[in-house]
């Protein structure tokens, strides 16, 4: 057969062939001949075909294809599914494989058109036609073993179809009574395979009706394996243990087998396949042999699965543990004080495997009170799965021992709600609930775990996702939590430790990473929780520990603590970077709590509560954690709430010995979501770096980067008098000590949406009754004036917008007495001129409300805004707001802008009479004492520009203090 084609070049791309330099296909050569003839023929076998028919059977054919050009690439494409062109790379003569299926059909199919295929030329078709099959075969393969199998098999003819069958000698075959209509006839066959004495065999029951032919087809196993005395086949346990099984060609679509086994199929040249198993070794740790599940599907039009008969494979010692059995087995040799030698590998506990623990009922963790686990136990890396349903993790005592790479996977459930006795009865972890003189490094906990358990005796419960309570002489490292742990018990007046990492540890924590989630949703009266512990007691050392999960408040706790590392610290703590790279960019969540005048809240990025009567000290770090409080709850009521990026607050009522901060930077942010009604919140301390500071405090080159007070659904809530809500960039309140601020910054902006129109000194004497923002520190020294303490700021800044819905606003500090402020700058507004946050209330641009105080060499240059009409009580000032009390001095400062205010007057008893407030572009309202001197400023007052003319009428806002050397300033640094 041959065929001429012929390729005319047009001069357009005899050009841009010339032109060209990229590489030139095939195709294009082929084109670019100004005149080629091309030849192709087909042969089967030596004979030329124009085309070819094949019986009805699955079977791969060879056509040798012949072209006259041994550099042309070329291929053959099928426009038919039951015919396939195997793919190969041609490049001149070759040949073709075709894979044709069975046509188990009684009608010869569509012939399949072949198209060669050259570049974009398609010519040169060649079909391919299939014969009808003479019988439909329900299954026409089976494995039998070596005592032999009967099996019925139904064949179908068209009816009137006179067939017959041959069998090989070891079948036995019996031809059923057949069953017909009007067009089929089907007769079933009764095959049995005799019993087996010899080698693996296969063979055939041919089936003919004149030139038509059909297969049933056995493969035996033989007697060159082993068997039990219930005929199973029993494989070796080794690694590499293999057999195989004869199949007809092409008619094995899949392999079933289990993952320890690895199966091939290979097509030989006799219209056979071969299927190669090869098996793993079988380590056992409890003496167990494994089945082998294996099945064939096949590719015939019923997709007959053909499963192996019976076959195990024996074990080899693991010296090790695979299996849960084999932890089972494990668990009660500990408990029962035996010898666990047969589960160690040199002289180590090892897991050499995946170990799958849904089969294990009644597990209550390796070691008891009586019976320590005390040895070394190594979990290789491998994961543990499916420890559910159970009150333990996985040791539950451990003395002397050495606990290693051991993961819990997500799959674990650990679920305690008993009541506990005895002096740490109600320990619980993960991987160790109680671990005395014991190392645990390098686990991982990715379960969940849910307490809800109750004590009888007073004592606390310690829940940790590595380690439940460890001793002095223990340690926890390397490790990661990133599962779930849950406090869902009711209420009860008890103490809860909750720790990502450890419940309560007095060794060492190092080098942790807490990646998961405390969901602390319990009416458990007090909790103390920390990312990676809860506490650290004087002799944990801690150090290098990641938080970077989650913890949210829920329930009805009336007392928690909760640190992004470390939920409450009782000892002389010096956190520095250079040595400690600990991490915290995880969040806290406060959603609910005890509705009680008693609750009190501490949350930190770092820590949340420091006790009284210790040092602490952070340097170098720049904490990520982002705190948020759900205010939405109408009348909830709370003692205190203390919020800090780094340190929740030291304890209000009792001072600690001092707290300092260096190169710190809070870039969290706190967020809130707010309702319109009265919150009872007796007093909340927020802070970019600390909410609260009892005792002397050093914050030293601090930034804070995080926004603080983010609304992120509401618009505000209000405080009754006598409550109160503080902000600052740095800290939110320091007293109880001598305190210094240093080249600290704010530049993020702080939202303060609570309602009080009432000043520090409006409720007696006390300065609870005051809502304030400031860029750096929202209030010093906030008690009575019979306690005392200095404050000294200096070389502070605030470039951000700071808001106070009705209360105290300031670019630096809101509230302070025995206070020296230096060399300060305010860059940022004070409120904004639209929106639901307007901005009644006290404020000024470096201070708002002073006593006993000075500011000094200090720059605002920002508006300054009160100007919500709905509030008369307005005060805003430059530099100052409010003077009270004397002794306060505003000198050599600096201020541009515009100050705004709505109020001229007030009704009283239904009189209108003057406001009592008013607004100054230095002091909004000083006392006769206060001393204003060599000051500058500039700008608008109530959108009167200032100038030489009127200077002296917008230095103060009420003509009140000592005021000499001011002059006009056009704002420029």
């Amino acid at each position: 057969m041959k065929y001429i084609y012929r390729y005319i070049l047009i001069l357009s791309t005899l050009m841009l062939a010339a032109s060209c330099v990229e590489k030139i296909s095939d195709a294009d050569i082929l084109a670019g001949r100004d005149r080629t003839t091309i030849e192709v023929s087909y042969a089967l076998a030596g004979t030329e075909v124009k085309s070819m028919t094949v019986a009805s059977s699955s079977v791969k054919k060879t056509l040798e294809v012949i072209v006259n050009n041994e550099n042309l690439k070329w291929n053959l494409e099928s426009n038919r599914d039951w015919c396939v062109v195997v793919p190969e790379e041609h490049r001149g003569s070759g040949s073709v494989t075709l894979s044709i299926a069975a046509n188990e059909d009684f009608e010869s199919r569509e012939p399949a058109t072949l198209t060669f295929v050259a570049g974009d030329y398609r010519g040169f078709e060649i079909t391919v036609n299939q014969n009808a099959t003479a019988f439909i075969i329900g299954q026409p393969y089976f494995i039998s073993g070596l005592e032999g199998s009967t099996y019925n098999v139904n064949v179908t003819t068209v009816a009137g179809t006179e067939w017959d069958f041959e069998a090989d000698n070891w079948m036995e075959v019996t031809k059923g009574t057949p069953s017909s209509d009007e067009e089929f006839t089907t007769t079933t066959l009764t095959i049995s395979a005799l019993a087996n004495e010899g080698a693996s065999r296969y063979g055939r029951i041919k089936l003919s009706a004149g030139e038509e032919t059909g297969a049933i087809n056995i493969y035996q196993f033989g007697s060159e394996f082993s068997y039990d005395e219930a005929g199973t086949m029993v494989l070796d346990g080794e690694q590499g243990v293999n057999f195989s099984v004869t199949a007809p060609a092409y008619i094995v679509s899949n392999v079933q087998a289990p993952k320890f086994a690895k199966a091939t199929v290979t097509e030989n040249g006799d219209g056979t396949s071969t299927v190669d198993f090869v098996f793993n070794e079988n380590l056992s740790d409890c003496s167990l042999t494994r089945q082998v599940e294996l099945a064939l599907q096949l590719s015939n039009a019923s997709a007959s699965v053909v499963g192996l008969p019976a076959i195990v494979q024996d074990y080899i010692p693991a010296n090790g543990l695979v299996t849960g059995k084999g932890m089972a087995a494990f668990a009660k040799a500990v408990a029962e004080g035996r010898s666990t030698t047969d589960w160690e590998d040199n002289g180590v506990v090892t897991v050499k495997g995946d170990i799958d623990m849904s089969e294990v009922t009644g597990w209550t963790g390796i070691g008891t009170v009586d019976s320590q686990f005390k040895g070394q136990f190594n979990g290789g890396g491998f994961e543990i799965t499916n420890l559910k349903n159970t009150s333990a993790g996985l040791f539950a005592y451990c003395k002397g021992a050495t606990i290693k790479n051991v993961i819990l996977g997500e799959g674990c459930s650990l679920y305690f709600d008993k009541k506990y006795t005895g002096e740490r009865g109600g320990a619980f972890g993960g991987i160790v609930s109680d671990a005395e003189e014991t190392t645990v490094t390098e686990c991982q906990f990715n379960g969940a775990m849910d307490f809800a358990g109750a004590n009888d005796n007073g004592e606390p419960a310690y829940i940790g996702g590595v380690v439940g309570y460890a001793d002095m002489n223990s340690s926890v490292t390397k490790s990661r939590m990133g599962g779930t742990i849950k406090l869902s018990a009711g209420t009860q007046s008890m103490l809860c430790y909750v720790g990502g990492i450890a419940g309560w540890t007095e060794g060492a924590v190092t080098e942790n990473e807490m990646t998961g989630e405390l969901k602390l949703s319990s009416g458990i009266s007090h909790v103390v929780a920390g990312g990676i512990t809860s506490s650290l007691p004087e002799k944990t050392v801690a150090s290098s520990n990641s938080f970077m999960g989650k913890v949210t408040l829920g329930g009805t706790s009336s007392n928690v603590i909760i640190g992004g590392l470390y939920g409450s610290v009782s000892s002389d703590r010096n956190f520095d970077n250079a040595s400690d790279k600990s991490v915290t960019i995880g969040s806290i969540s406060i959603d609910s709590y005890q509705n009680a005048a008693t609750t009190e809240i501490f949350a930190g990025g770092f820590v949340g509560k420091m006790q009284p009567g210790y040092a602490l000290a952070f340097k170098g770090y720049d904490c990520q954690t982002n705190i948020s409080l759900d205010q939405t709850v109408n009348q909830r009521k709370a003692s205190y709430i203390c919020l800090g990026g780094v340190l929740g607050g030291c304890n209000p009522e009792t001072a600690s010995k001092s707290v300092h901060f260096e190169n710190v930077t809070n870039s969290g942010v706190y967020s809130t979501d707010y309702v319109r009604a009265e919150a009872h919140t007796s007093r909340a301390f927020i802070g970019g770096l600390a909410g609260i500071v009892n005792g002397d405090a050093i914050f030293k080159s601090c930034i804070n980067n995080g926004e603080i007070g983010k609304v992120t659904s509401g618009d505000r809530g209000n405080n009754k008098a006598g409550y109160i809500m503080v902000m600052g960039g740095i800290a939110g309140v320091v007293l109880g000590g001598d305190a210094e601020f240093a080249d600290c910054e704010n530049k993020a902006p702080i939202t303060n949406m609570h309602y009080s129109n009432h000043g520090p000194n409006a409720t007696n004497g006390l300065w609870y009754s005051a809502c304030s923002s400031a860029g750096i520190l929202g209030a010093f020294d906030n008690r009575p004036s019979s306690v005392s303490g200095t404050l000294k700021m200096t070389k502070c800044s605030n470039d951000s917008r700071i808001i106070a819905y009705r209360g105290i606003g300031a670019g630096i500090v809101g509230f302070a007495r025995n206070a020296e402020i230096t060399s300060c700058t305010n860059l940022g507004p004070l409120g904004q001129t639209s929106g639901n946050i307007n901005n009644s209330g006290f404020k000024g641009g470096i201070a708002c409300w002073l006593t006993q105080s000075s500011i000094d060499n200090c720059v605002a240059k920002c508006d300054v805004f009160c100007s919500d009409p709905a509030s008369c009580v307005q005060s805003p000032g430059g530099i100052l707001g409010i003077a009270t009390g004397g002794g306060v001095s505003v000198t050599n400062c600096s201020y541009y802008g515009a100050i705004t205010h709505a109020y001229e007057t007030k009704k009283v008893d239904g009189v209108e009479v003057p406001a009592p407030w008013a607004c100054g572009s230095i002091v909004s309202t000083p006392e006769e004492d206060t001393i204003i001197s060599n000051c500058r400023f500039g700008g608008t007052v109530k959108g009167i520009e200032v100038t030489e003319n009127n200077l002296s009428v917008y230095i103060t806002g009420n003509g009140l203090g000592q005021v000499s050397g001011t002059t006009l300033w056009n704002g420029k640094l």
